[in-house]
């Protein structure tokens, strides 16, 4: 019982501290991207870069993923769409880390060609990602069919999106490689078209599957809301991915951070957010003074998170690259300078930064200030 405990503990610690720290430190990096502000130095922009991106699209995806597979097992495994999404999360997430140690190991015995060592990198990076997107989709089924009484209508629609995602979800890294040489026509064929396609349509069945599945709303639960916008950001990432890869095949813009970010900082999170007021649910109760505050968050963090991405996607169609420190390039020796459009929206991106770090804000403090009250079990509540 006590590594029960300690596990359970330890998985959701983790997960909300690197979630905390990775979106502490995109408010940073969003308020340089706005040239009025410039707040970090170059060498200090381009290590929290790396620390964010890592720190989110690997650390935090693997104990998100972790907590996803374990509460999934302490519910029980039952043969249902939630086991499914556990299954795809478990078998993409085993798929990236052996990229992952396929790339090290040419690394550490010298035999790192560039070309392959792309090819293992993106691989790596894409399907952890797609990864904690299945383990969001999972906790959508698990958690409205255990807090809301939301059964999927057609849950063989939802497995077979699964299906889909377990055979098409790698692909997205690709479109980083579509114009190198080394690869042949078959294999960009399928990572260009068919596997995208398939992708594209299994996120956009699983949100119509849960949605079409909802009976009743509950707008002022925080849990029922973090869930639904979570969906609507996986469906909004889908679309953007088919409009943007063959884009992105040429140019590696803001517009496909926006599209990452729509996924991992929207669907991802909120999911999170969901599974997290979910379990301190009935210390919510407990607590009533923070009720407009319980409300308006995860309204607040998702408003913040779509006015960054959006405006990272208008940046991008203005070509402003994607991770650079100072696009008004000061010191280079041929000049250059973006139009006053491509400034506006590099200046959304910082207020969307900072809305979002408002919601991060209140969500800690929610967090926090009810883990002290004393409840019953955090995994037996439900919405009345």
């Amino acid at each position: 019982m006590k590594i029960r405990e300690l596990t359970t503990r330890s998985l959701f610690a983790g997960a909300f501290l690197l979630f905390v720290f990775a979106t502490a430190i995109a408010v940073l990096l969003g308020l340089t991207r706005w040239q009025a502000i410039h707040l970090l130095p170059a060498d200090w922009y381009y290590r929290l870069l790396g620390i964010h991106s890592s720190g989110a699209s690997i650390y935090f995806v693997l104990f998100f993923n972790a907590a996803f597979l374990y509460f999934l097992w302490l519910k029980g495994l039952k043969r249902d769409v939630a086991f499914f999404g556990g299954v795809t999360t478990l078998l993409i997430m085993l798929s990236g880390i052996a990229h992952g140690v396929v790339m090290k190991f040419c690394i550490f015995y010298g035999q790192a060609d560039p070309e392959w060592h792309r090819l293992m990198w993106l691989g790596f990076r894409h399907q952890m990602m797609i990864s904690s997107l299945c383990a969001a989709i999972g906790f959508w089924y698990l958690l409205g069919k255990s807090a809301f009484d939301i059964e999927p209508k057609r849950g063989w629609l939802a497995i077979i999106a699964f299906i889909l995602l377990a055979l098409g979800g790698g692909t997205g890294g690709a479109q980083y490689l579509l114009s190198d040489p080394l690869f042949g026509d078959s294999w960009k064929t399928w990572n260009s078209s068919l596997g995208l396609y398939a992708t594209t349509a299994a996120l956009l069945l699983h949100g119509l599957v849960f949605t079409s599945s909802v009976r009743k709303v509950f707008l002022s639960n925080p849990c029922f809301v973090s869930l639904m916008l979570s969906a609507c950001f996986v469906a909004g990432s889908a679309v953007l991915a088919l409009v943007g890869a063959g884009y992105n095949t040429l140019l590696y813009t803001l517009a496909m951070s926006g599209h990452m970010h729509i996924q991992l900082a929207g669907g991802v999170s909120l999911a999170f957010m969901a599974f997290m007021y979910y379990i301190i649910s009935d210390r919510l109760a407990l607590n009533p003074k923070f009720k407009v505050i319980v409300i308006a968050q995860p309204y607040i963090f998702a408003a913040g998170i779509a006015l960054m991405s959006v405006a990272m996607i208008v940046a991008g169609i203005f070509q402003v690259p994607a991770g650079h420190w100072d696009i008004t390039f000061d010191n280079s020796p041929f000049p250059f300078s973006f139009g006053a459009a491509s400034h506006f929206a590099l200046l959304f991106i910082g207020v969307g930064a900072l809305i979002a770090f408002i919601g991060l804000m209140m969500f800690v403090l929610i967090f926090s200030c009810n883990l002290s009250l004393k409840s019953s079990s955090c995994f037996s509540c439900r919405h009345s």
